[in-house]
């Protein structure tokens, strides 16, 4: 593919020099929900967070399979994502055993993950003391 040629302001000829420039750098993608993604965000995690590179391994089929079986249960990737995240920090916490690969006890782990994630905190009335409405208000 040839450059195309530019005048001495470093235009394209023909263009129109009022125009605004367009920004030509090079942004981030977006995170693509596929569950191949999803895998590779398991491996890009585990090889930054472990210094033992013995449990980098990852058997992708099983991976995507065991995804697959969340997304079915009605989880959306972001739940995925995290436990993913929450995979990594108990592990920093508390290592895995020697010859067992992280992947498989990711797998082995997606229930206690899935109840971790899923907590979430519901509408509980607030029976405290109540706030003056006079600091509610406006007054200027």
């Amino acid at each position: 593919m040839k450059p195309r040629q530019q005048d001495d302001w470093g235009l394209t000829f023909g263009s129109d020099p009022d125009a605004p420039a367009q920004d030509t750098s090079k942004k981030k993608p977006k995170q693509k929900n596929t569950l191949a993604s999803l895998v590779y965000e398991f491996r890009d995690q585990l090889l930054m967070d472990t210094e033992n590179l013995m449990n980098s391994q990852v058997n992708a089929p099983a991976m995507m399979k065991a995804f697959n079986t969340i997304l079915e249960t009605g989880r959306t990737h972001d739940d995925i994502r995290a436990m993913i995240t929450q995979f990594h920090k108990d592990i920093n916490i508390k290592p895995l055993t020697d010859g067992i690969p992280a992947w498989k006890a990711f797998i082995g782990r997606l229930d206690s993950l899935a109840k971790k994630v899923g907590t979430v905190e519901e509408n509980i009335p607030y029976d405290g003391p109540k706030i003056d409405p006079r600091l509610m208000s406006n007054n200027e």
